[in-house]
């Protein structure tokens, strides 16, 4: 109920890592977000999970390289318009701390939302914004494939399916 992923060592029956979004290891639910999907794929190397969760974004946990982890897609809220180059929208970066022998790997967001006054003449959009790229509901399915080269596939509750590039 946190938005939390644990990675268990099976002989010793110990969790190892968490990786969350909201208040780690918390025996109460202190977030309203769950996850709602998750996917792998031989592209992602063998150590990554994609996370889909209720709170629309779209997560990458790199279990080798915690830290490296990454969001992939914030809700569409979030997304930076006009947009600057190289600036996603919305991000996040991760901190590692240990509690109780557990590698708790926790999401911090970061607020990148802009507004034409923080932009130079020359970054202006002229004529319409073009449509935000994110969900407008949770999602509920990802899944990555390979046709000649890797997309990334989510299906929301808002009624869409995106296929991202």
């Amino acid at each position: 109920a946190n938005n939390e992923v644990s990675v268990w060592d099976m002989e010793t029956g110990n969790r190892s890592i968490v990786f969350c979004s909201g208040v780690p290891l918390s025996k109460q639910r202190t977030s309203n977000y769950f996850i709602r999907s998750l996917a792998t794929h031989s592209s992602l190397g063998g150590n990554a999970v994609l996370l889909g969760g209720s709170d629309r974004r779209v997560r990458l946990f790199n279990m080798a390289h915690p830290l490296e982890s990454s969001m992939l897609v914030p809700p569409k809220s979030e997304l930076a318009l006009p947009p600057r180059p190289n600036q996603s929208g919305a991000t996040a970066k991760y901190r590692k701390h240990q509690t109780d022998g557990t590698t708790v790997v926790q999401e911090q967001l970061i607020e990148t939302k802009l507004d034409s006054t923080q932009l130079a003449d020359d970054q202006k959009l002229r004529g319409p914004h073009p449509p935000a790229s994110g969900h407008l509901d949770a999602i509920t399915g990802v899944a990555v494939t390979n046709v000649g080269q890797n997309y990334l596939l989510t299906a929301s509750r808002d009624g869409v399916v995106k296929v991202w590039k």
